[in-house]
């Protein structure tokens, strides 16, 4: 069985990975400064995914799970109704 790490990487979302294992190690009460050593982040960006977590919630969380999966079309919608 995969680790969470390791399936995160394979499913291209490291980044959500980071944020949510950030958090929780937050929750816990981790240092800020363990964490970003922990995440191979910097502090700063911890902060700003704290700030940002807590103005918009899980909404901002579920923008990432979607990123990078596949390739964008080249195609705009007016090419591909006349392709189909």
């Amino acid at each position: 069985m995969e680790t969470p790490l390791l399936e995160a990487q394979k499913l291209n979302n490291l980044r959500l990975y980071k944020i949510v294992k950030a958090m929780l190690l937050i929750a816990d009460e981790h240092p800020i400064g363990t964490i970003a050593k922990l995440l191979n982040v910097s502090p700063r960006t911890i902060f700003n995914w704290i700030s940002r977590f807590l103005s918009q919630r899980f909404s901002w969380l579920m923008e990432y799970h979607y990123h990078g999966r596949g390739r964008k079309s080249k195609l705009n919608e007016s090419q591909k109704r006349r392709l189909y």
